[in-house]
Parts: C-alpha cells; structure tokens; sequence
C-alpha cells in the first residue's frame, strides 16, 4: 500500500521531522519518509521518485536547512511537476529562496514553530482532511476538537456521497455537517491565529510580506542600516552564454565579504530572487532589511572583462560610488578580490590582517577550473535531465 503523504526534508532537521511524522503515524496517517536523509545521498533513488508519484499530499519542511538543499528542491518540483498538493510546514522562520518561489507562490503554510506545535498540528491535520487524506481523530488524541470532527465527517461524507448514489436524507445531512465545518473552521485553517503565536513569532510575521506579495513606498516606515549589504544578482551584458561568469561574481563576492566584522551580507538564497527584478532599490531594501545594495554588471569582449560596479544606499536610492574593473577572463578571481576590497573601504571597514587574508584568497589558481565549476552549477540548477548530465560534465572537466 502506497502511503498518503511524503515528506520532504533536509538531514538536519531530521530530529524535528521525525517527531512530526511519530504524531502523524499516531494519527493513522501513512506516512513516507526517506528515514537516511536526503542530504547524505548523492544520488535520488527511484524509490524516492515513485514514493512522490503514489503520495496524495506532500509535507514540505522548511527551514535554513531545507531551503539550501539540493535534494528538497528537485522533491519539490517533480511534486510540483505532478501536480500534488503542497503543505509548507515551516519547523522555524526561513526565506524562500528564487529555487522554491515559484511552485510555493500563493500556498498558504503552517508555522509548526517549537512552542505551538499543538495547534499547528491541529492546522496541519484538517489540511490533510480536504486532501483526501485517512485520519484517526481517536488514535491521534485529539478528540473533542469540534472543527476536526466536523472537517472529518464532512470529508467522510462527501466520500460516500461520490461511491454510490443517496437518498435525500442522506444529502442532507452532509450538507449540515458542511455548514458546521464552515462555521467551526477558521477561513485560513493552515495559518495559525495570532494569539495561539508567540509574540516574536507575531512580529517575524508581521515583518515578513507574503510570497509574492510586494511592499510599496506607503509601507516604508524605517531608515535602514548601511552595514547589512544586499549584494544582487550581477548582470551580464551581452551573450546569454557567460551567464555562468555573473553567478560566479555574485557568490564569490558574498562569500569574501560575510566573514568581515561590522558587516551583515544578506544570504543568497533571499538576494537571488531579485534577479531582473524591476523594484526600486528602497522595494529590494526594505524587503531585505538592507541599507546597501551592490550592483553590478558585466561586459566580455573576446577575452577581455569590464565589471562596473555601483554601491547605492538603499533609504535615499543614490549611488554612493561607482567603479568600473578590467581584466582577461583568467583574472576574473583577482578582480573578484578587488572588488570585494573596494567595496569593504567605501563602506569605511578596516579589514583585520586575517579578513585581508580571506577577502584576497583566490578559490583556484586554476581559471580554466574555475569556469568549469561555475558553467556546471547553471547546468545544475536548471533541474533537468540534460542539465545535470551537462553538470556533472563540467564538473569532470574542473
């Protein structure tokens, strides 16, 4: 027998996530759960892939953890890609990043957050209901909830209502069940109520727009600070082929300037979405908590790299300073220092010898490698047959 609900995760959640899945099982509900881990596997196995094919509703989990997972986003869009439902169940607060965005786009989620899992799983369980999906009110010990025992009935209802023709009485009666589940069920059953939240996660919430929600200049209440730094997506002018040569620049230079002291760069995952994006730099900011955004773009000629890079301050939209960097395409890992220290100075940080060190380390002192790794991580996110194929090519070759 195939169970009804998957769920998908990342290892390091793994203790949060088998306490829900005891709960669920408790509740009668058959539950498929890769028990390994999916990060420790290097490889999706086909039972995974035919567990997603069976299920009738997938548990997404997320968390900082799950949201960088390779693994957790291929689940999510062959979920996606079959069209089952999609519960996110947020185990603590976390950003959606671009990878995720779109298939969650408009999916209301249960915040089954460490001190209200109770009533999150009682939001979770009447999810699970309108999905078609069996559960034991009496197994899971929660009898007495008026609004599980109407959403159950109504389902049970409606599944006998389907299976054979019924008389008028019988009708009627789902029919009355389905007005005390309206009445007993809150309109928004997978968000919690504010006052079963704690009060900070009330504020998390608060503070956070919805997915695709977009803040407008009217929402701005606050001056940002100039120490967090958003560092966008670089553009490539041009050719769509050196595309791999913007990510490159982009996650290198977050990954030399978040070690410096006095300075917040904001993650990855919460900047790339704003790739291409047409928001105005005090949108991006205030959606990013972020005072500075460094922009850039990207022009190859032959073997010759023009960067111009832009710092503007995200509460007056100015450009603070601009430059502009040439190189061959072998030097792309030294600019990449260059401008990693130019950007520290205009933002008056003094580097320690030892964040000198790592601003200025080079990840190879092989560029050729170096391009093949980058050209194998577009591959890789494409999400496709051919890309990973082409991925682990690339990867060969570095």
């Amino acid at each position: 027998m195939s169970a009804e609900v998957f769920i998908s995760y990342a290892a390091k959640d793994r203790d949060r996530v088998l306490g829900l899945v005891k709960r669920l099982r408790d509740a009668g509900v058959t539950v498929w759960i890769d028990q390994a881990g999916i990060d420790v596997s290097t490889m999706w196995s086909q039972e995974i892939v035919n567990a997603i094919r069976d299920c009738k509703v997938m548990l997404l989990s997320i968390s900082p953890h799950s949201t960088e997972s390779e693994n957790v986003v291929k689940e999510l869009a062959l979920a996606s890609e079959r069209k089952k439902p999609i519960i996110p169940v947020y185990l603590e607060p976390a950003d959606i990043p671009g990878t995720m965005e779109y298939q969650l786009a408009g999916i209301q989620r249960v915040e089954y957050f460490a001190d209200n899992e109770d009533a999150a799983f009682r939001a979770m369980v009447r999810s699970l209901i309108k999905r078609g999906v069996n559960i034991d009110v009496t197994k899971a010990e929660l009898e007495g909830d008026d609004a599980l025992e109407a959403s159950i009935a109504a389902h049970q209802g409606q599944k006998k209502r389907d299976g054979k023709p019924g008389g008028l009485i019988a009708a009627a009666s789902v029919v009355v069940v389905a007005i005390a589940a309206f009445f007993l069920i809150p309109s928004n059953t997978s968000k919690l109520s504010d006052s079963a939240k704690s009060p900070a996660q009330i504020k998390s919430t608060q503070n956070q727009p919805s997915l695709g929600q977009v803040q407008t200049p009217s929402d701005i209440a606050k001056p940002l600070s100039a120490s967090k730094l958003a560092i966008l997506p670089f553009k490539v002018l041009g050719a769509s082929d050196n595309e791999f040569i913007a990510e490159g620049m982009t996650m290198e230079l977050i990954s030399k300037l978040q070690p410096v002291s006095g300075l917040t760069v904001i993650a990855s995952n919460s900047t790339m979405k704003f790739k291409d994006s047409l928001l105005s730099p005090i949108e991006i900011g205030q959606q990013l908590n972020a005072g500075s955004l460094l922009r850039g773009t990207i022009q190859q000629g032959h073997e010759q790299l023009k960067v111009i890079v832009n710092l503007v301050d995200a509460n007056s939209q100015e450009v603070k300073w601009s430059q502009s960097f040439d190189g061959s395409t072998g030097d792309m890992l030294k600019l990449q220092s260059e401008i990693a220290q130019s950007v520290a100075g205009e933002l008056q940080l003094v580097l320690s010898p030892d964040e000198l060190a790592k601003v200025t380390k080079r990840a190879t002192e092989n560029p050729e490698a170096y391009q093949e790794y980058l050209k194998g991580r577009i591959e890789w996110k494409k999400r496709s047959r051919q890309g990973f194929a082409k991925a682990i090519q690339h990867f060969e070759k570095a």
